[in-house]
């Protein structure tokens, strides 16, 4: 690990109170690095929700066998504390290093932290992802300038081996200068058409880009609600909230997001209306949705509790259709999420949410 992750981790446990020799920071954060390694998708789960302190002993055995590699003494059933600091070191060194999963981590531990309602083990982590995502947002829309061509191989030395040998009729000697030319040729051949494919993908990559900006575009325009068919002003405010995020989502291309989103929105809820600077209630806001509609959106998500979790307004939806919106759900929800139903969000910022939240589910299921 980098000396910028095994510092964070030192400061996370000195801010635990946890009296951890240097030697020992150092191997945990070596366990960490071979961790990462081998890094799946679905391990990010576990690890944002050992970072928020919410995952169960069982979601964190990868971790809890990769430190007793290094330290045998390590009592998992004791280390709740410390596997949530490694959980938070490795989310840090993710988001803050160029690789596979940069932007998937910042965009996960953004959305979990639900607007600052829950705090990470690591105080600054919040923060750190927040200014990764933006900044991975502005940078995520390349567009193809040139198309580049590889130069055949220089062959010559060969082409006059073969032919010299062929004319003496030596055709043993002429056997390796054949199969340097058939070997060179196939892999200018197959190179050639990797960058060909490659170029192919930036060109469809960028036509979709151009057809997500002009589906948005006419969305934002026209004020039209694809799902209930009607003008974004004719529909009440919290409901509004969810249905944009949710109607954005499904527009954008772009896998972590557009750093355009949180104006495309304030636009889409301001049309027609005097103001949209008045608080909500989360639990308002989520039961201003039909329940039918909700059930659509969330059909999937209480089967995949844990990764709910990392997505409170979605999974708030699906616990009240699950309830049929008796107040039973909420209680259920805040011991699953250590969110209260009735925090207080922004029309705006329900709706920025709720895009994040499916994105996150949309790249987390992929």
């Amino acid at each position: 690990m980098t000396t910028a992750p095994m510092q964070r981790l030192g400061m996370i446990y000195n801010s635990l109170g946890l009296n951890t020799s240097p030697e020992l920071v150092s191997a945990r954060s070596t366990s960490a690095m071979a961790m990462l390694a081998g890094l799946q998708k679905a391990q990010l789960v576990p690890l944002a929700r050992a970072a928020l302190r919410l995952a169960k002993p069982e979601e964190l055995e990868f971790i809890a066998t990769g430190l007793s590699g290094d330290d045998p003494a390590f009592n998992p059933a004791s280390g709740d504390a410390e596997i949530s600091a490694v959980a938070s070191a490795m989310l840090w060194h993710l988001i803050d290093t160029v690789g596979q999963f940069r932007g998937l981590a910042a965009l996960a531990v953004v959305t979990a932290g639900f607007g600052g309602a829950r705090s990470y083990i690591d105080p600054g982590l919040a923060d750190h992802a927040n200014a990764t995502l933006a900044s991975l947002q502005q940078s995520a829309r390349p567009r193809p300038s040139s198309a580049t061509y590889r130069k055949q191989p220089v062959t010559k030395e060969d082409f006059e081996g073969l032919e010299t040998q062929g004319n003496n009729n030596n055709f043993q000697a002429a056997a390796p200068h054949l199969k340097k030319l058939i070997a060179a040729n196939l892999n200018y051949t197959m190179n050639g058409l990797q960058d060909l494919a490659g170029q192919l993908q930036g060109i469809l990559n960028h036509q979709a880009r151009l057809e997500e900006e002009m589906k948005i575009h006419w969305w934002l325009v026209g004020s039209w609600s694809r799902e209930q068919d009607k003008a974004f002003s004719d529909i009440p405010l919290p409901e509004a909230a969810l249905l944009s995020g949710k109607e954005l989502a499904d527009l954008t291309f772009t896998e972590i997001g557009l750093s355009s989103a949180p104006g495309i929105l304030d636009l889409q809820l301001q049309k027609g209306r005097k103001g949209i600077s008045k608080a909500l209630p989360l639990a308002d806001i989520v039961l201003a949705t039909p329940l039918a509609t909700r059930a659509d959106w969330t059909s999937e998500l209480l089967a995949e509790a844990t990764t709910a979790a990392l997505t409170p307004s979605a999974f708030a939806a699906a616990l009240a259709v699950d309830s049929n919106d008796d107040p039973d759900w909420r209680p259920r929800f805040q011991r699953l999420t250590a969110i209260d139903p009735n925090t207080a969000l922004l029309p705006l910022n329900a709706a920025i949410q709720f895009y994040r939240e499916q994105l996150l589910l949309w790249q987390l299921r992929s």
